[in-house]
Formats: C-alpha cells, structure tokens, sequence
C-alpha cells in the first residue's frame, strides 16, 4: 500500500493543543492514531484514492498527556486534540519534546507583556486563534451531512432527544430485525418479536414529524437506496452462509452415522466369527465320533454368513453399495421418484381445505342411533 504525506494545520489553546488533517470522508474503524507524551503517529487509507494511505509522524515541541488526549474522526477532516502538560503557549508544534520556557519578567512588567505577546500564536501572523476554533467549531456546526451520513445524524439526533419510550423502541426494532427495522413507536413494537425485513423496512411514525418533506427528501434519497442494496447483499450472504452451514452440517452428521455403522458392523464380525470357530470345531468333533454327513452340512450357511459380514466390516462391499446406489441415481431415478411427485403449495391448500370441509361435514350431520 502506497503511503503518501498529507497537510495538516494546528492551532492552540490555553490547554490543548489541536492538529486538523484535511482528509474527507475516512472510515473511524480504520483510522490509526498513536499517541505519546513526545509524539503522534497517524495513518489511515485514502477513500478517494483506493490502496493508498497517508501518514503522519509529528515529534512535537513539548510533551503532552496522552491519558487525556483525543481524536475524533469527521466528515471533511481528522481533529486530534492534545492535552498540555502546562498551559504555556506554544511557538512551533514540532521539536525535540521539552517543557516549553516560562515568559521572563523584566522591569514594569513590560519583557514579560512582550514575551507573552511573541509566544501568543504558533505564527507571526498575528491571528486570533481563539476566534479561528470558534469559526471551525461554527463551520462545522453548519456543515450538513449528505447521504448516509445525514441519516445516521438524523438517527443519532431523535434517539438523544427521544424519550425512554422511544430509545427501547429503537434498540428492540433494530436488534432483533438484525438491522433491517427502525422504529420508534414502543406500543407497536412492544408486543411481539420484531422480525428481520430483506426490503429494509424503516418505520417513521414519529420520525417524520416536525420535519419538512424538502428536509425529508434530501436526506433520504441516496442514502435509503444505499442501505437497501447493503441491506439485501447481506441478507443474500447470510443465506448464502446458513445454507452451507446447515449442508456440512447434515454432511458431517451423516458421516457420523455411516461411521457408527460401520463400527457396528465391525462388532457384529467379532462376535459371528467367535461364533463361526466355536461352531466349526464342535462339528468336526461330532463328525469324527458319528462319521455323519449331515453333521457338517450348517457349515455351508454359517460360512456364507461370516463372509457377507466379514465383506461387509472389512471388505469392499460398501464401496460396491454407494457405486450401485450412483447407478441407479443416474440411470434409474424413475424407481426412487415419490409417487404424485413433490408435494407445493397448491396441494397442501387444497388438502387442507378438504380437511376443513370434511370436518364442517361431520360437525353438521347427526349422529344416527342404532
């Protein structure tokens, strides 16, 4: 990934110190901004220009607070504010890290008063940088969100100002439909289980009130035909996953099975072959006492027995079942196809309605007395 340096203003108070990256529209969860007492490391991709990233390593003039430092991630910038160690001004945002000096005293105050009004700003320009974050404060207060980002504050808004009535609607609705549902109206909501909607349904009995449609208009347009196509390619995936999780795990199920078979089968060799040896010499005894025939005519039985089980446990009869078995799925189905077919839905209504009428029968005729 290509990283490239980005600009970056900063500007000051009596307590923070605050650096702005013009970057617009980054990802909060992507953004990576390390913070130390004489440093700050800053990295994130570029949303316009896909498998870039811009970094950001500053060795500050003066140590900070990390502990009471933040950052927060915007619509058209990143504003990291770094807590001062003291509220002394400072002259360059860059150094090697030491306490900034205290302004020295001179006679009727008057070094003391320059000093004070050379280190004011981080330039020579003379600006009010007070002013200035109180403009940026402003500018951001009036920048509207557009699209999706609009919706979220939007959604952001009515739940902060919503009554407790209004939060649990909206927390229930958008949990339990796993995203899909949004509403506010707790006595609707309240009675059953919410269910996920694929076509992102959004309620807005109390939403819409109190909001012009003009308002309304721009700030749903592109961003509900957005979070539908989002809404439907998840919903999509998550079946897409569910039915594979539910086949390997009929899959394994089924393995699981065929093992066990075996197993038994196996078992069942043990004992017939016991059986078998037991069997063979009694009547090899019982031949050489009588010098009968006869004695030895239930070896042919027991022996065709021990070796289909014996096949069956060890040998390569299991492979010849699931080829003869491939054989008739492939050239035979007529003999494993359900009779009428499938039952649909068409049958089922039918006979359901046929059950139905058959019991309005029986309810309305009279029982006949012998």
């Amino acid at each position: 990934m290509a990283e490239n340096k980005v600009k970056y203003d900063w500007y000051q108070t009596e307590t923070h110190v605050v650096i702005e990256v013009r970057v617009k529209a980054l990802a909060p969860d992507q953004v990576q901004v390390n913070l130390q007492a004489t440093s700050v490391g800053v990295s994130a991709p570029i949303p316009e220009r896909p498998g870039s990233e811009f970094v950001l390593d500053l060795d500050l003039a003066h140590p900070i607070v990390p502990e009471r430092s933040s950052f927060k991630v915007l619509s058209t910038k990143l504003e990291i504010k770094l807590a001062k160690c003291t509220g002394q001004r400072w002259a360059t945002l860059e150094g090697d890290g030491t306490e900034p000096l205290a302004a020295p005293q001179g006679a009727g105050g008057a070094t003391a008063a320059a000093a004070t009004a050379a280190a004011k700003y981080p330039s020579s320009s003379g600006k009010d940088w007070s002013k200035i974050e109180a403009d940026i404060e402003h500018e951001l207060e009036a920048d509207k969100p557009e699209g999706e980002a609009a919706l979220n504050s939007l959604f952001q808004k009515i739940y902060s100002e919503g009554t407790d009535e209004v939060k649990k609607a909206m927390n229930k609705s958008f949990s339990e439909s796993g995203g899909t549902v949004l509403s506010t109206n707790w006595q609707d909501i309240a009675k059953d289980k919410v269910d996920a909607r694929a076509d992102l349904l959004i309620s807005f009995t109390q939403i819409t009130q109190n909001l012009p449609s003009s308002t309304m208009g721009g700030i749903m347009g592109k961003a509900m035909d957005d979070n539908l196509q989002k809404n439907q390619q998840f919903m999509l995936e998550m079946n897409r996953v569910t039915m594979e999780r539910q086949i390997h795990m009929q899959n394994q199920m089924r393995e699981r099975m065929a093992a066990l078979q075996i197993a038994k089968a196996r078992e069942m060799f043990v004992w017939l072959s016991s059986f078998y040896g037991i069997s063979v010499a009694a009547m090899l005894k019982g031949f050489q006492s009588s010098k009968k025939p006869a004695v030895l005519v239930p070896l042919l039985p027991l022996t065709f027995l021990i070796g289909y089980q014996a096949d069956l446990a060890y040998g390569t009869k299991l492979n010849r079942i699931k080829s003869e078995a491939e054989n008739i799925m492939m050239f035979e189905r007529d003999l494993i196809e359900i009779p009428t077919g499938l039952p649909s839905l068409s049958s089922l209504d039918v006979a359901r309605l046929q059950m139905e009428e058959d019991a309005k029968y029986k309810a309305t005729t009279p029982s006949t007395t012998q």
